[in-house]
């Protein structure tokens, strides 16, 4: 899991930009995007969630719940 650690703050990276280049070349439209930006407080959600699954529960069980 210790290699694994760093890598959610680059797949939000990614899926910000796939997002932001699917309504630049027209397959999203405008207010999809909008709409998926009012999401924003979700990512916090997940990301408060991570933090404690990884400081209360083993290393496997955090990983399972992950999948």
């Amino acid at each position: 899991m210790s290699r694994y650690r760093g890598l959610l703050f680059p797949v939000i990276l990614i899926g910000i930009g796939v997002i932001v280049l699917l309504a630049n070349t027209g397959v999203l439209s405008r207010p999809a995007v909008e709409r998926l930006g009012d999401l924003w407080p979700l990512l916090l959600v997940i990301l408060g969630l991570q933090l404690i699954l990884n400081h209360t529960l083993p290393r496997r069980q955090a990983t399972l719940i992950g999948l």
